[in-house]
């Protein structure tokens, strides 16, 4: 059973790239690789996402078993798995919240295959980007509590914390430098500079393996993008966990 999003266009080799995926003993889930539609700069800020996501975080985490979340744009499942998958809304992101449950139920493996390639659109303003990661953000959150992910140390589980744990430090950091630049402005800009240089190898890369100039071109804009999502991010979790604000209002952004 293949899932995908109204906006999704699938690689015609997707389905074929998908069965090899089945074909490893156990595996009840395969993944496929997400690419961003060009329209604007920001989707080609989404594309270097996608970029370092998928050749950094999820190869590997297909190898140790961990996969934190099957994206709902390019994700199968063999039907026995799917069956058993409480599909419900009380989390704003059900492709993790199945995913988790996977892990929980022990239902089987769940692989990446980079080849199994689908075409999603993606955000094309600044107000829809916001709001898509803050459901994004909220919605892990979410999870975290429903699954009891901070009190249990199965592997799923320490991955989801080291990632998000990651993410609040690195968010604290990157708000914290206009407060360090007060005492010493030198010291923050050689960060900042630090960061947009590596950012610049990281979009050089996708620019040239993903055909995507644009993502290039785009660079001197990702510093300001690094700012808002550590501010989304922040906020979600001050109003999900710390305040334990509900939240179950579907927001989708606006199709071109």
């Amino acid at each position: 059973i293949s899932l995908m999003d109204a906006d999704t266009e699938v690689n015609p080799k997707y389905f074929q790239e998908v069965l090899k995926g089945f074909a490893a003993e156990g595996v009840v889930a395969v993944c496929g690789r997400p690419m961003s539609v060009p329209y604007n700069w920001l989707t080609a800020y989404r594309c270097l996402g996608y970029f370092w996501t998928h050749m950094i975080y999820r190869g590997a985490q297909s190898k140790m078993g961990v996969i934190n979340v099957a994206p709902g744009c390019a994700s199968s499942y063999r039907s026995e798995a799917f069956h058993q998958l409480d599909w419900n809304r009380d989390t704003l992101v059900e492709d993790m919240d199945v995913t988790i449950q996977i892990h929980r139920k022990n239902l089987g493996k769940i692989v990446y295959c980079p080849k199994a390639i689908v075409y999603t659109q993606d955000p094309r303003t600044l107000r829809d980007y916001t709001k898509q990661m803050d459901r994004w953000y909220t919605g892990t959150w979410q999870i975290a509590r429903k699954h009891h992910i901070t009190g249990t140390w199965k592997k799923i589980d320490l991955e989801f914390k080291l990632l998000m744990g990651e993410g609040l430090l690195f968010s604290l950091s990157i708000l914290a430098l206009p407060v360090i630049a007060l005492w010493r402005p030198l010291r923050c800009i050689e960060i900042i500079g630090l960061d947009m240089a590596l950012t610049f190898i990281v979009a050089l890369c996708c620019g040239l393996i993903d055909k995507r100039a644009d993502v290039i071109f785009a660079v001197p804009l990702y510093t300001l993008m690094r700012f808002i999502d550590c501010a989304v991010l922040l906020s979600s979790f001050l109003f999900t966990v710390i305040l334990r604000r509900r939240a179950d209002v579907w927001f989708s952004v606006k199709r071109y």
